[in-house]
C-alpha cells in the first residue's frame, strides 16, 4: 500500500486547481484566503530559506 505524503498532495492540488482555496484564515475581523498555488509557493520558498541557512551554516563551520 502506497502513501502519498502531504507535501506531494499540495503540489499536485496547486498544479490541478490552482485558484481553490486550501485555507481560510481570519485576521481581525477580516477572512483572509489561501490557495493551493498560494500554499505551495510559500512553502516552496521556506524550504529554499531553510535550506540557505543549512548551507551558511554548513560553510561557517568549516
Amino acid at each position: 500500500m502506497s502513501h502519498i505524503k502531504p507535501h506531494d498532495q499540495i503540489l499536485r492540488w496547486a498544479d490541478e486547481r490552482p485558484n481553490h482555496v486550501f485555507l481560510r484564515q481570519i485576521h481581525g475581523r477580516r477572512f483572509h484566503d489561501y490557495t493551493f498555488a498560494d500554499v505551495a509557493e510559500q512553502a516552496q520558498k521556506m524550504v529554499t530559506a531553510l535550506r540557505d541557512m543549512g548551507s551558511s551554516r554548513e560553510t561557517k563551520s568549516r
